[in-house]
């Protein structure tokens, strides 16, 4: 999970949720052909030029609906810490597993398009489920103005900087069940299911 250095205090993150889901403004019949992710599929989201994805802040690790794209300045005396939104892109090309065998992106965002609806784009045409990972830093400074991150091999940089990764190893049929008992087969609704209930 993702490091910060908060005035040179290495800070962890206490708990992180991880969500697989399909949201609006995806319509239900787009949240109905999700594909679960394949096997060994790997991604990365984040900040740096190239990269697709999200990553918001916010104070309060209940605050994600004041989420923003820079670290707060402060946060106040009644917020619990911090928390970040990171949201990995699920349009695929169908063809790439691995970013670092990739020149060009093979899973970008989904967007609005000129027409006004929203879904993937012709050369990315396959919607994954949107993995948002929620890390909470319940123990973090309350005066957030230098604030840096954790980009590998013991080496910090600027928010702006900030990355991260995934690869899907689902054991068995366990990915492609969860996808179509959570999303597929209940789109845009609250599924019954065992193991769908995000609480």
């Amino acid at each position: 999970m993702p490091q910060l250095k908060i005035h040179g205090t290495v800070q962890k993150p206490s708990r992180a949720g991880f969500y697989y889901q399909c949201l609006r403004p995806f319509t239900a019949q787009q949240c109905a052909d999700v594909r679960p992710f394949p096997k060994g599929f790997r991604m990365v989201t984040g900040e740096r030029d190239g990269d697709f994805g999200d990553v918001l802040w916010h104070c309060d690790v209940a605050g994600r609906k004041n989420a923003q794209e820079s670290p707060p300045a402060s946060c106040s005396d009644a917020d619990r810490g911090i928390g970040m939104v990171i949201r990995f892109p699920e349009c695929w090309n169908g063809e790439r597993m691995d970013p670092a065998t990739a020149t060009e992106p093979y899973i970008v965002n989904a967007r609005y398009k000129s027409n006004g609806k929203y879904g993937c784009p012709a050369a990315h045409p396959i919607q994954l489920p949107t993995l948002t990972i929620f890390p909470d830093y319940p123990n973090a400074s309350k005066n957030l103005n230098t604030v840096e991150v954790s980009v590998g091999h013991n080496e910090w940089g600027p928010p702006s900087s900030y990355h991260a990764n995934t690869i899907s190893a689902f054991t068995g049929d366990s990915m492609r069940t969860l996808t179509r008992n959570c999303i597929k087969d209940y789109p845009l609704q609250k599924s019954p299911r065992d193991n769908c209930d995000l609480g």
